[in-house]
């Protein structure tokens, strides 16, 4: 008896940690971003998150690979990977956690920036840290360090014009 619960208890502590594939979410290592999804190709992310919930067209060119992996609201999405169709390029990956959570190891102070929406009737703020290779990662409605955020998003800065053009706007600037 004593052995089978030893065993149950292994295989739900194996089922919880599979539950996200490894490559879904990101990690910082030796104080560097790591997501696997830097260089994907689209088959590539299917390989590593599985066939996505839905496919959506949008633009003239992207297209959005769209995960509910671990969400419990299943209307919404837990990843989301952009490609540009005319090159499947990949554009940006996003992560969207049921909890609001601090992400505060992704964004060092002497690396991050807060931007603001110019827009009075739209306010909302993003933290973005500038990463090697022309990436930038995001949290999404954070203002400054220690507040919490339910979305990171990875993208490409030259897209950032599509997406976010107030920010591409004053990242151009400096």
């Amino acid at each position: 008896m004593k052995h089978i619960r030893i065993l149950v208890g292994a295989l739900v502590s194996l089922a919880l940690t599979a539950a996200v594939p490894t490559a879904a979410d990101p990690i910082v290592r030796d104080r560097k971003v790591q997501w696997i999804f830097l260089t994907a190709t689209p088959p590539e992310a299917r390989n590593a998150l599985g066939a996505p919930a839905l496919v959506a067209n949008f633009g003239t060119d992207f297209e959005a690979l769209q995960y509910r992996i671990d969400n419990e609201d299943h209307d919404d999405v837990s990843h989301s990977v952009v490609f540009r169709r005319s090159s499947s390029l990949l554009v940006s990956v996003s992560r969207s956690y049921n909890e609001e959570r601090n992400v505060d190891e992704f964004f060092p102070p002497k690396y991050s920036v807060t931007y603001a929406n110019p827009d009075p009737n739209g306010k909302y703020s993003i933290l973005l840290r500038r990463l090697p290779n022309g990436w930038v990662l995001m949290a999404m409605g954070v203002s400054a360090p220690g507040q919490p955020t339910r979305q990171l998003v990875l993208m490409r800065e030259t897209e950032m014009r599509w997406f976010y053009p107030w920010i591409a706007n004053a990242l151009n600037s400096y």
